[in-house]
């Protein structure tokens, strides 16, 4: 099954959602991205970015893996 959404993990923790928004970007269409935080509000280093297509979701995958 395809999906939309890619799993981003090993981020530096001073990474944004504005950050990872600008660097998958060129990519594709995002519908929704976001870096995971914990409770105190820092970086769990890990987040998520959803594509229009799973089809931008795959060439991000295959460009960035």
């Amino acid at each position: 099954m395809a999906t939309n959404t890619v799993f981003v993990a090993n981020l530096p923790w001073t990474t944004t959602t504005e950050d990872l928004h600008a660097f998958f970007a060129p990519i594709g269409a995002i519908t929704e991205c976001a870096v995971i935080e914990y409770r105190a509000g820092r970086s769990a280093g890990v987040g998520t970015v959803t594509y229009s297509t799973a089809e931008e979701a795959q060439a991000a995958i295959d460009k960035l893996h």
